[in-house]
């Protein structure tokens, strides 16, 4: 099942959250709110006078400052997912080496958290690579964090697709996926954790785009630029996530 939501047929079967800067359902320009395209019918806010553009069909501009994107709703529908695809389309900018957080659920405390990070190239021996962290402490402590080992190249518009599935270990890289522009990604575990921290095992409060955003604590700000999220309520095979990734490519010139 598919939906031409978005200017494009996605897959449409699970899907329990979906935004898009290209359609005015869910983004009218000079707005402060982003609509659900699904039948959630949630309502995120615009934070500091976030930037759009018309690039690519329509695009959310983070500055890196104080820009975000703030979504709290969406801890209520994925608060219990243990199978679950989260799917971005995003443009880091940063030119930097710290890890920049492109879409993160969080706490008003520091830990419990689980994120999508783009760490930036350093030099040729890291040419960047896409992380997702999950945990309830840092790593060393109780989390985990699996990375991509290949070429992640920045400044480049960049689909992003994670899948988890219930029963992970670490012996199974806890039954979580990366999918870059739709082709699964050899990826590196880094594991401390006790258990498989994930939605249902976490007290989580918060979500936003392009930020670790945990006040009054802790505010960390991504310099990037987001077109589009969707969330799904199960896993999706391969094949799905790269019928997501070939219905929207056109806009970013692949």
């Amino acid at each position: 099942m598919s939906t031409s939501e978005g200017g494009a047929n996605i897959v449409r079967d699970g899907l329990v959250f979906y935004v898009d800067g290209a359609n005015r359902k869910s983004y009218v320009p000079g707005s402060t709110s982003a609509n659900d395209l699904s039948d959630g019918g949630i309502t995120g806010s615009l934070i500091n006078d976030t930037n759009f553009s018309t690039d690519n069909q329509g695009i959310w501009n983070f500055d890196g400052l104080d820009d975000r994107l703030e979504i709290n709703e969406l801890v209520d529908i994925t608060s219990s997912l243990g199978n679950s695809t989260f799917n971005i389309w995003v443009n880091p900018q940063e030119n930097g080496v710290s890890s920049e957080y492109q879409w993160c659920f969080t706490t008003n405390a520091l830990y419990p958290v689980i994120g999508l990070v783009y760490i930036p190239p350093s030099d040729v021996t890291n040419p960047g690579s896409y992380r997702i962290f999950s945990g309830n402490d840092t790593i060393g402590s109780d989390g985990w964090d699996l990375r991509t080992t290949g070429t992640v190249f920045q400044r480049e518009w960049t689909n992003v697709c994670i899948t988890k599935e219930s029963g992970g270990t670490a012996g199974n890289k806890h039954n979580c996926k990366i999918y870059v522009n739709g082709v699964e990604q050899n990826t590196n575990l880094i594991d401390t954790s006790t258990q498989d921290w994930w939605m249902d095992n976490m007290s989580l409060t918060r979500f936003n785009f392009a930020s670790l955003y945990r006040e009054p604590l802790q505010e960390l700000y991504s310099q990037t630029d987001i077109s589009s999220f969707s969330v799904y309520n199960r896993t999706l095979s391969s094949s799905e996530i790269l019928q997501n990734y070939n219905a929207l490519k056109t806009r970013f010139r692949y």
